[in-house]
């Protein structure tokens, strides 16, 4: 059935009223399901590069070319053939003099990469760049914060942006690893671990996801705040339920900008004539996923939606997931692809959502979408299999 997804407000007392009524836990993860294949899905290869164990982390790998690079929460970072998945070289930046008396390196975010250079952050404050033919060190500053999102690079690669835990946004000269600017400020409002990664227009702007419900535009050159849009608006009588945060990475394409917001809704804004274009009550925290035709976003409740780019008419739900944790999705041929908290990752068809695969990793949780790699796909869990 299709339909359009009205945006409506249900006050937090019925919501409340109905889960005592019922007297269980509305938000306790669905069973999984059993699914008969339809299609089948082989390995071609698989590896363990650390993972990030217990804690919450969205460590994230990156492809560029025929590499793949990517990093455990541990400190081991990894070059690695896409193609056979054997390994070029590895940097234990747990060995680094500064996280001496840490648990480790504590990285998190992810990886990003561009030309002869990639960067990962760490929970101790620290931003590493690497050289991506031999993974030696070529500079590491301290940022005086958390990092728990993925860098971003200038579209040429020569400037380097870092979103700290605080909201504050730190600029980089690529090559050098001098701090150009740092712009924002920190605030004390109750927020989510999960953070998005800045998006790059050019050399000339930059967009960043803030905790306030904003995407704020920012100039390149001088950090200074040009303009921002309001994606999520803080309501409620306690900081829970003010939570607004644009945890999801901005989406650009063309003239456009979509995101959504926790506690809020999916929107469409024009960067142009910066107006908010659309709005609908798909609430998420997690990075959209589109093609020529559709959206797919993964809501905060484990369902996944499937809406027509066209006209944002619902095309179908799957809510076989609901809390599940599952991840951002990928849209992979005509599947889109899924992980959940316990290490499964399930193939649904982009025409209308049925589960058509579902394969077992190592048992621990997927919180990062899959990643398209050519004809193949690229699965990471927390455990460390990357497959």
């Amino acid at each position: 059935m299709l339909r359009n997804k009205l945006l409506i407000a249900i006050p937090l007392s019925l919501i409340l009223c109905v889960g005592c009524s019922g007297n269980k836990d509305l938000f306790a993860p669905v069973e999984a399901p059993e699914i008969d294949d339809v299609i089948d899905v082989d390995s071609v290869w698989s590896d363990s590069i650390g993972g990030s164990g217990k804690f919450f982390s969205t460590l994230t790998p990156a492809v560029s070319g025929k590499m793949i690079y990517a990093a455990g929460r541990n400190g081991d970072v990894y070059g690695i053939k896409s193609e056979n998945g054997s390994k070029v070289w590895n940097t234990d930046l747990s060995d680094e003099e500064e996280n001496d008396d840490k648990r480790s390196a504590r990285l998190s975010g992810g990886v990003s990469v561009s030309g002869s250079k990639l960067a990962v952050g760490s929970e101790n404050g620290y931003i590493y760049v690497l050289n991506t033919a031999d993974g030696k060190i070529a500079w590491k500053n301290y940022i005086g914060s958390e990092i728990t999102s993925i860098p971003t690079f200038s579209d040429s690669g020569q400037s380097l942006f870092v979103l700290d835990s605080l909201g504050r946004i730190s600029a980089f000269d690529t090559m050098t690893g001098e701090r150009r600017w740092m712009s924002g400020s920190s605030s004390g409002a109750l927020r989510l671990r999960k953070q998005s990664s800045p998006v790059s227009l050019g050399d000339s702007y930059l967009l960043v996801g803030q905790s306030d419900g904003k995407v704020s535009v920012i100039d390149q050159l001088n950090g200074n705040i040009l303009t921002e849009f309001t994606v999520g608006r803080k309501q409620g009588s306690n900081d829970l339920e003010r939570v607004s945060d644009v945890a999801a990475t901005p989406l650009v394409l063309g003239s456009d900008m979509y995101t959504t917001a926790y506690n809020n809704g999916f929107v469409e804004f024009s960067l142009k004539d910066k107006v908010m274009k659309s709005q609908l009550a798909y609430q998420s925290s997690r990075n959209i996923a589109y093609d020529t035709n559709f959206f797919v976003i993964t809501g905060d409740n484990g369902h996944v939606y499937c809406i027509s780019r066209g006209d944002y008419v619902e095309q179908w739900e799957n809510s076989r997931l609901s809390y599940r944790n599952v991840s951002a999705p990928a849209i992979y041929g005509n599947y889109v692809v899924v992980g959940d908290m316990e290490g499964y990752v399930y193939f649904l068809r982009l025409s209308d959502g049925s589960i058509e695969a579902m394969l077992d990793t190592d048992g621990t949780a997927i919180n990062v979408a899959p990643i398209v790699d050519g004809s193949n796909l690229l699965v990471y869990t927390t455990g460390g299999d990357l497959e």
